[in-house]
């Protein structure tokens, strides 16, 4: 029984809580991520395709497989697959960050398929500690993140919705 009732209560969350949402409270720009077009933002990363065209970026508090739907060029991700080596680049790119977010680390060092940067639980405007000469040699040239950042190396290009922003590096 307490297992079904939870699948209960997740099921009426998942339904009740967007609808809730969009049509009483009636939120601007909601987005049900519980949907295909809220989650995957077609329109948003259509967006960011027509600015970054065939440059690479990477994903920053964001779900970094989704710009690969939009045939966006990504530097981060799942991957089950890749050299060893490109792991070991990337750390260089994050090692700072991974120095204050045990989490973050434990993920990195022990999920060895996700190369995700997750700021969830930092405030706006956060101050993103990466190496971004190391992000440059990956052929990065542009960060999305969910969060307003503050760093001397990155310009704001764009605030592309409520929950992406888009920066180039310099």
């Amino acid at each position: 029984p307490p297992l079904l009732i939870s699948l209960i209560f997740l099921q009426i969350d998942s339904n009740l809580v967007p609808l809730y949402k969009e049509k009483i409270l009636k939120l601007p720009n909601y987005k049900n991520i519980y949907t295909f077009s809220g989650y995957y933002d077609y329109e948003s990363y259509k967006k960011i395709k027509e600015i970054v065209k065939n440059k690479r970026v990477l994903s920053v508090g964001l779900d970094p497989m989704i710009p690969v739907i939009s045939d966006i060029y990504v530097v981060n991700g799942y991957h089950n697959l890749y050299p060893l080596n490109f792991k070991k680049k990337f750390k260089k790119i994050i090692e700072a960050e991974l120095i204050n977010n045990n989490e973050f680390v434990r993920n990195f060092e022990t999920y060895g398929s996700e190369l995700k940067i997750d700021i969830s639980k930092y405030s706006e405007p956060f101050y993103l500690n990466l190496n971004f000469e190391e992000a440059k040699n990956l052929k990065t040239e542009f960060i999305l993140s969910s969060k307003l950042l503050n760093n001397s190396q990155l310009i704001l290009i764009n605030k592309i919705s409520e929950n992406i922003y888009l920066y180039k590096i310099v």
